[in-house]
This record gives C-alpha cells, sequence and structure tokens, in this order.
C-alpha cells in the first residue's frame, strides 16, 4: 500500500525477461502450496529502473506512447505481453494516471480499468538496479522476489479492502487517505498507547516462538486481552475496523514473505533464527504486529485460507483468534 523504507536494503542483479519469469513461477508455486489456491488473472505488474518501466500483462491501449515490445512471460499456462515504456523527466509513468518520482516505493494501487474507480488492481516494483544506483547495499535476489510476493498477495484481496476501507469512511470519522499505518501514525507519540501496545505485542511475540501449543494458547490470550483493552481505552468508533482491516492486509502479505523465507532459508538453519532474520523487513507496526497475529492465525485456525482469500470482506483477525481459542 505504501512506499516501503526496507526496500532501500535490497539490491540484487537486474532482472531480464528469464527473471520476471523465474519471479511469476514463484507467485504461482506460492499459490498453489501455501494459499491453496488456483493461480488468479495476474495484475498488471510495473518493474521500473531509472530509465524504464517493463509493463507485463498490460492494458495497451492505456499505455503512454511510445512503447516497445519486449518478450513475454507465461502465467498460468498463457503468454503474457511485456511492454518497455521509457520513464520521463517527471519519473514512471504508472496505470492509475499518476507519474511517481524514480524512487524505491513498491505498492499494490487501485486503477480505474474502463473508466471505473477502484475496478482492478496493478502492482509497482522498483528493479534492483535502481536500489544501487540510489546507494544501497547488498542482499539477495531471494529477499527480492519474497518482497515481490509480498505486493502480490495483496491483489488477492486488496479491491475488497479498498471498498471495505471506503465503507467504513462513509459511515465513521476516519482518516481520509488510506494508510495503513493510520494507528501508528495517531499514536506513536502516546506513552501510555505505546506501552500497552509494546506489551500486547510481546505476548503476541511469545506466542509465535513457544515450544508447545499450549504455551503458544495461553500467550495468544494474553495478547488478545491487551489489545481488547487497547481498543476500548483509545479507539474512536470505526477504529477497531479499520485496524482489522488493515492488519489483515499486511498480515497475509507477511505470513508469504516469512514463508518464502523459510523455504529458501540456508539448509539447516532453525527457522527462528529466519524469521528473527527479517525484523528490517518489518518497519511499521501493522508489519510487525501483522505478521505476529496471522502466524498464530496460520497454526490455530484450520481453513484460515478460504476467509482471507474466497472474495469476502477479510474478518478481524482479533475475531478470529478468539474464536479459535
Amino acid at each position: 500500500m505504501r512506499r516501503r523504507s526496507f526496500f532501500a536494503l535490497l539490491a540484487a542483479p537486474d532482472p531480464t525477461i528469464g527473471d520476471m519469469q523465474v519471479l511469476l513461477n514463484h507467485w504461482e508455486r506460492t499459490c498453489r502450496n501455501q494459499l491453496l489456491l488456483a493461480p488468479r488473472p495476474l495484475p498488471w505488474l510495473v518493474l521500473y529502473d531509472q530509465h524504464h518501466a517493463w509493463h507485463v500483462n498490460p492494458q495497451r491501449s492505456v499505455l503512454k506512447a511510445p512503447v516497445t515490445a519486449a518478450g513475454e512471460v507465461r502465467w498460468a499456462g498463457r503468454r503474457l505481453g511485456v511492454r518497455r515504456v521509457a520513464n520521463t523527466a517527471a519519473g514512471v509513468w504508472l496505470p492509475d494516471g499518476e507519474t511517481i518520482p524514480i524512487e524505491l516505493g513498491a505498492a499494490a494501487k487501485p486503477w480505474p480499468r474502463g473508466g471505473r474507480k477502484d475496478s482492478a488492481v496493478f502492482v509497482q516494483i522498483p528493479l534492483p538496479s535502481l536500489f544501487r544506483s540510489k546507494g544501497a547495499g547488498s542482499i539477495s535476489t531471494q529477499h527480492w522476489h519474497s518482497l515481490a510476493l509480498h505486493e502480490f498477495t495483496h491483489t488477492l484481496h486488496f479491491l475488497t479492502v479498498v471498498r471495505q476501507w471506503r465503507a467504513l469512511q462513509a459511515k465513521f470519522d476516519l482518516p481520509r487517505a488510506a494508510d495503513d499505518d493510520m494507528i501508528e501514525t495517531a499514536f506513536k507519540g502516546n506513552a501510555e498507547y505505546v506501552d500497552i501496545f509494546n506489551r500486547e505485542k510481546k505476548w503476541l511475540e511469545k506466542a509465535v516462538f513457544a515450544n508447545d501449543a499450549a504455551a503458544a494458547r495461553a500467550a495468544t490470550r494474553e495478547s488478545l486481552a491487551l489489545a481488547r483493552q487497547r481498543q476500548r481505552r483509545f479507539f474512536q468508533p470505526g477504529w477497531t475496523e479499520a485496524e482489522a482491516l488493515w492488519l489483515s492486509l499486511e498480515g497475509c502479505a507477511l505470513w508469504v514473505q516469512v514463508r518464502f523465507e523459510l523455504e529458501n532459508a540456508p539448509a539447516g538453519q532453525p527457522w527462528p533464527q529466519t524469521a528473527m532474520g527479517m525484523a528490517g523487513f518489518m518497519g511499521s507496526w501493522s508489519h510487525e504486529h501483522g505478521a505476529g497475529l496471522f502466524w498464530m492465525i496460520g497454526n490455530l485456525v484450520p481453513g484460515w485460507r478460504t476467509r482471507y482469500f474466497g472474495g469476502g470482506p477479510p474478518p478481524s483477525p482479533f475475531d478470529v483468534l478468539e474464536q479459535a481459542l
């Protein structure tokens, strides 16, 4: 949803068409093996560096000229065209009509297909050469893949989340901009709130790394009790629902990202070490909190994927865990 500062950590070899295909192969396997979903139609992807943007599966009639054919990739048995568009002095043209500065920001966003607002979604991902040009350090291509999979996961229920957010805005006094950091922005300067929230996260961390199921459940209950205390004490009407919505969006994506990192970790590396090694990529409350909640949902709630990727509004992760306990 937002520009991700942790992308400044990333550098990897320049993707070719073959490298793009590797990324899509990872996404197809993630859908089938981790999310237990048949691959859905691929959204419009925009991968860009300081000079060009490569558009995968674009609506060609909307592309900003001049456009150059740049090959094709395969997705779920179909061939999809790749088109290259030169950046301008203003930056990178995107399907929503916006031209953004050439910066390190990965995001999933809506675009008005057929002129209908919020009717489709696209993903923008800066290419590794751009990180190097911005002075980023070197991290493996694996991390670039996992971060891209994070954004791809958003697309599976992104439009549903956007519609839910619009409905909440119409009903409650909420910020105008869609922002998964709205809770952090509002309360990071409130010492009492931060104290309760930190204790809540500490119990959630104990649940994630517990050695047995009983201890994990007990720690999850403690965390949820503090969450409800925090929400009752500080939130105005609608804020509990908004927090749950953004945590669902980010938590599902972080679950996919962590699972990918675990699958590709060095042989013999303990899973807590791999998970803790991702701390630098969770630079916001919604990321850290969402990752913990959905790790526990994945452990405690059979069939959870259907509830979050089945097409309906995503349920509150707090409600889902309370029901499981």
